[in-house]
């Protein structure tokens, strides 16, 4: 089977100018349509001109009436470059059981992950609670737009008098991270519940199970308002449309219906799966596609507006999910048997990346479930093996720059650092980048031995006290806090002729001679002074023979005539900062050519 098949694919608007330049020439004079412009999604566009008719959107560059969030006209699936997946890092990787759902919350700070019968909240970084146990395995989650519900649907519960599925409604107590019954749905599901989902504007609440999906009324008590019907056994996956007049299911045989939400008629049908099971179904973001996923290792796409079969892509694995990234330009899938994700690109259908290691053998191998974030820069899976796991785009995190004591550091920070949706990691930076980045907003920190840079920004006059520095960069002021402070030492082999020399010195080395010491300036630059205060060359070397080296003999006549070299680890390690914050201008600094002897 080739990678993917394609019958058709063009814009609403191309097609709809070309009818009208046929129509004058055929008849001159063209009449104006007598039954009214019809706009279903809202955007103030006709449907016949909308590029994007079951989503509301205002753009106007290449495609009409298309989502476009920054309002540049050109729609939100268009030239969104895609994170580098394969870079990323697993963060989240708990173990709770049997794993088929998960999703994230409405403002992408927490997740609801099954474990069994356990739903469980976390957060990118760990398992925070338990909100709620059935007596079954969960099969579906999904929060409600407004992050006040969760709803869960589950296996069907044989004990019971009467079996029926498991169906709950959650209401969600964000401050104390806990969740209690709202509402218990279940007496109206025969059968299992795989799937759930809600109407964007959060009135509805639709249910997959057996042979029907059905619509709650939220607002009314609950109460049933409308069944859609299907055959074959469970509606395994369903979705609504991005403006809430479409419902769409895709039953155990494959059979894919598509409804009017409103009135229950139907309005597409198709049957492409060659499987009893077909598990994934998602909406673009957009409203123009619509994607199927089955036990058959296939996708197909369907064009949503002419009713029409479009591409047949295949997967290497089973389709057991599959999600849309916020703009709509890419999707990702989970597959059922493999130990990769994979991820497409809308626009051709064809994989640009691979990613992710979800199990080894067999038995244990590959993905139930997947949902992408809302904003696009982490990805939540759920794994056969029995784990809910996350991968995160360095965007996701919050980032603190910083040199090697800000990595040491890191663990323990992260150790403590509060459930709140943000994961912090720290990235290696100087603090030349560390302030600029901070300095232009960017969303991180910087955590640095020796503090800010100095050429980004100028000291308030109380720096000492308040600690705030004005960016030169941009209008942002922000705040220094000295957190703590990090002993630094000169050290000489024991015994050694350099002891010796030191000792003849009085026992140490002043300030001055380390300035005199690492400075690449001579002598008499430093004796001037400029930014620091010039030194007396006549005490610090009194015995210096005027090369361009710096000596042990040039102290004290005793002393070795042996250069001195300063042997540290790397660049990057925290002593070299301090040295260049405590003794010299940082900005400035430079080294004697070979005065510094680096040891990794």
């Amino acid at each position: 089977m080739a990678p993917y098949r394609k019958r058709q694919f063009g814009k609403k608007t191309s097609s709809f100018i070309l009818t009208m330049m046929m129509l004058s020439m055929a008849f001159t004079v063209i009449s104006m349509p007598s039954a009214a412009a019809a706009d279903g999604d809202g955007d103030g566009i006709d449907d016949a001109l909308d590029d994007c008719e079951f989503a509301s959107g205002n753009s106007t560059v290449d495609y009409i009436g298309c989502p476009d969030d920054d309002g540049d006209g050109v729609p939100n699936f268009i030239g969104q470059q895609l994170g580098d997946w394969g870079a990323t890092q697993r963060e989240l990787y708990h173990s709770g059981g049997d794993s088929r759902a998960v999703a994230w919350s409405h403002d992408g700070r927490y997740i609801a992950g099954a474990g069994g019968p356990n739903v469980n909240l976390y957060w990118a970084g760990g398992h925070i609670s338990t909100l709620y146990t059935i007596s079954e395995n969960v099969r579906g989650l999904a929060f409600s737009p407004n992050g006040s519900y969760l709803a869960v649907g589950g296996y069907e519960e044989d004990n019971w008098a009467v079996p029926r599925g498991w169906m709950v409604v959650l209401e969600m107590d964000w401050a104390t991270q806990s969740a209690t019954v709202l509402q218990n749905l279940s007496h109206l599901h025969i059968g299992d519940v795989p799937s759930v989902a809600w109407s964007s504007d959060g009135l509805f609440l639709y249910t997959g199970a057996e042979d029907e999906i059905r619509q709650f009324s939220v607002n009314d008590n609950w109460v049933m308002t409308m069944n859609y019907s299907y055959q074959n056994g469970n509606v395994w996956a369903l979705d609504v449309s991005p403006d809430d007049r479409l419902v769409a299911g895709i039953s155990g045989g494959g059979q894919l219906v598509v409804y009017w939400a409103a009135n229950g008629t139907q309005y597409m049908t198709h049957s492409d799966h060659s499987t009893t099971h077909a598990l994934a179904l998602r909406f673009s973001p957009d409203g123009r596609w619509l994607v199927s996923g089955g036990n058959d290792n296939d996708m197909h796409i369907y064009n949503v507006s002419n009713k029409s079969w479009e591409v047949e892509i295949d997967g290497g694995s089973d389709v057991y999910g599959l999600s849309f990234d916020p703009s709509g330009e890419y999707f990702v899938i989970a597959r059922g048997g493999s130990s990769s994700t994979r991820i497409y690109l809308v626009d051709n259908w064809t994989q640009v990346a691979s990613f992710g290691s979800f199990g080894t053998s067999n038995n244990n191998r590959g993905l139930r479930a997947v949902d992408w974030s809302p904003d696009g820069s982490a990805i939540a899976f759920a794994q056969r093996r029995g784990r809910i796991t996350t991968h995160l785009l360095p965007e996701s995190y919050m980032q603190v720059h910083g040199d090697w004591t800000a990595n040491v550091l890191e663990d323990p920070w992260r150790s403590t650092w509060p459930a709140a949706g943000q994961m912090l990691k720290y990235f290696n930076t100087t603090a030349y980048d560390a302030t600029n980045y901070v300095c232009q907003n960017d969303g991180s920190m910087a955590a640095l031995t020796e503090g800010h840079y100095p050429i980004w920004v100028n000291r308030d006059p109380d720096f000492s006290t308040n600690g705030r520095l004005d960016c030169k960069i941009s209008n942002r002021s922000i705040i220094e806090v000295p957190i703590g402070h990090i002993a630094g030492a000169f050290a000489v082999k024991a015994g050694s002729d350099t002891q010796t020399c030191i000792e003849t010195l009085g026992g140490g080395l002043s300030i001055a001679q380390i300035r005199w010491i690492i400075s690449a300036q001579s002598g008499n630059a430093l004796q001037s002074g400029g930014e620091y205060p010039g030194i007396e060359m006549s005490s610090v070397a009194q015995n210096n023979d005027g090369d361009v080296y710096r000596e042990w003999s040039d102290f004290h006549s005793s002393c070795p005539s042996d250069s001195i070299i300063l042997v540290h680890q790397w660049e990057n390690r925290s002593a070299i900062g301090m040295l260049k914050e405590q003794f010299l201008h940082r900005a400035r600094w430079s080294a004697p050519s070979g005065l510094i002897h680096q040891e990794n």
